[in-house]
């Protein structure tokens, strides 16, 4: 099949040095607003495979979410709004995950393999994780994203933040490249990281697609 998204160098920074302790409700006062950018970079060095024909990224789905929550994450099964998300760039679905955990959220626009999008979002004491997700296309499953980085750093908002977005395979779908026909994953198999030559990985690899950044406004 192919591989998944979890963590970038974003999701592994925002693990070790930007998250280094699991957040806690309240550590952080306030309400802080951020500005989140988006930036494709879906380049010929960005797998073995030719870029395809209309290759673009389906609009960013970005939310920020409760500390004890996730929309989702690597070696775990991709909910259905994520599985949509992956399969069709749709985020009906995962809007409605998201709300349900009490997370707010903001879509960017659809990208061509080098584009910019921006959206501003208010981080609060209840909600101070940042998920950002969005489809590789055309492909059967893949995306890039960055998953439950902490906007709250020992119990102070963080001033900024940049990396690498990882590239995942949802697990859903078994089609080998890019123009792949549907091939339905039965029984669905867990996230993983998306490698050069379109193979699964359990680990982040060097397949990059994009690159997120952030303020504090």
């Amino acid at each position: 099949m192919k591989a998944l998204l979890f963590i970038s160098t974003v999701f592994a920074l925002a693990h070790s040095s930007v998250s280094a302790q699991a957040p806690t409700p309240g550590q952080c006062d306030g309400s802080v607003m951020y500005e989140i950018t988006y930036e494709t970079a879906w380049t010929e060095d960005s797998t073995n495979a030719p870029i395809p024909e209309n290759a673009h990224f389906s609009p960013a789905f970005v939310a920020l979410h409760p500390y004890d929550t996730v929309l989702y994450a690597a070696h775990v099964p991709a909910t259905s709004g994520i599985k949509l998300m992956a399969e069709t760039g749709e985020t009906s679905i995962l809007e409605d995950e998201a709300s349900s955990l009490g997370a707010i959220f903001a879509k960017g626009t659809k990208l061509n393999v080098q584009g910019i999008t921006t959206v501003t979002l208010t981080a609060t004491p209840e909600a101070d994780l940042l998920t950002l997700v969005s489809m590789i296309a055309p492909s059967p499953d893949w995306f890039v994203g960055i998953t439950s980085l902490s906007l709250c750093q020992s119990w102070e908002w963080i001033d900024s933040f940049s990396g690498d977005l990882a590239s995942l395979d949802a697990g859903t779908d078994s089609g080998p490249d890019f123009a792949s026909e549907d091939e339905v994953t039965d029984p669905a198999e867990p996230i993983l990281y998306l490698t050069k030559d379109l193979s699964e990985s359990s680990t982040r690899t060097d397949a990059v697609f994009g690159r997120v950044s952030i303020v504090r406004l």
